[in-house]
């Protein structure tokens, strides 16, 4: 194969956002995880009426993901329209991998996007470990793109900087999008993990009852989620979050208002 990578695009025939919702944005990070993951995907990112990625792949196997991509999505997302035939273009080198690379992640801003201001439609969170789906896409940026750090990549969040929190902003959801699922009763097994997650990072500033109205579980469940075993990943990728949404908070908290997240400062 001599192509380096390619550059896909897709877009709604009728030019409807794709994923409404926070909810939605994590399930369309899933479903592209699924599809496209064992197709060399290095980056994608989506903002509102359309969605780019790049793979490393050949011509014929990036226009089948495109195919199989948009089936996934309208079946996921219940998308009752088809979507236009895939744009695809090649990466013709080394700078120009680069530069796509930084596009497809920065759609939000490029387009000016008010919404997703966590960027959960697109990969930048497992490349910052603020997400912990599984996917191969982080050990290929690493390789293929060596010189671009994790400055460059946190700029994507329009925020300065990108350090663990124990600001107890929007915890339940900040664990939620650590996981990338729309909410902690959302999955059985991810979400008692989650709620055993959103017990240990709240517990020092937070006590049993406080708990109990935060995850809207009973005392004597609050007690045993204090003895599951919680990754540390997962912990990291949630202390991330949580400075994501204090960064907000402080410096735009209108963003953070249209979703009805619960939010919760530390005293």
């Amino acid at each position: 194969m001599l192509e380096l990578a390619w550059h896909l695009m897709l877009r709604t025939d009728d030019d409807r956002v794709i994923a409404p919702g926070p909810a939605e944005r994590r399930l369309l990070a899933r479903t592209v995880y699924r599809v496209a993951d064992g197709a060399g995907l290095l980056a994608f990112g989506a903002a509102d009426n359309h969605l780019h990625l790049v793979v490393l792949c050949s011509r014929e196997q990036a226009g089948r993901l495109a195919q199989q991509l948009a089936v996934a999505l309208r079946g996921q997302l219940r998308i009752p329209v088809s979507f236009f035939p895939a744009r695809i273009r090649e990466v013709r080198d080394q700078h120009h991998l680069r530069s796509v690379f930084h596009y497809v992640l920065g759609q939000r801003n490029h387009h000016g996007v008010r919404s997703d201001p966590f960027l959960d439609a697109s990969s930048l969170p497992e490349l910052l470990g603020a997400r912990t789906l599984r996917t191969a896409s982080m050990g290929l940026a690493r390789e293929l793109l060596p010189r671009e750090g994790r400055g460059q990549l946190v700029r994507h969040l329009a925020i300065p900087a990108l350090e663990p929190c124990c600001e107890l902003v929007q915890p339940v959801d900040a664990v939620a999008g650590a996981l990338g699922l729309g909410d902690l009763d959302q999955h059985r097994e991810l979400g008692l993990l989650g709620r055993a997650a959103v017990v240990e990072l709240c517990s020092p500033q937070l006590g049993n009852s406080e708990l109990s109205e935060l995850l809207g579980r009973s005392a004597n469940t609050i007690c045993r989620l204090r003895h599951l075993d919680v990754p540390p990943r997962l912990l990291h990728a949630a202390r991330l979050q949580l400075a994501i949404r204090h960064y907000l908070a402080r410096h735009h908290p209108s963003v953070l208002e249209p979703h009805s997240l619960q939010l919760r400062r530390a005293s």
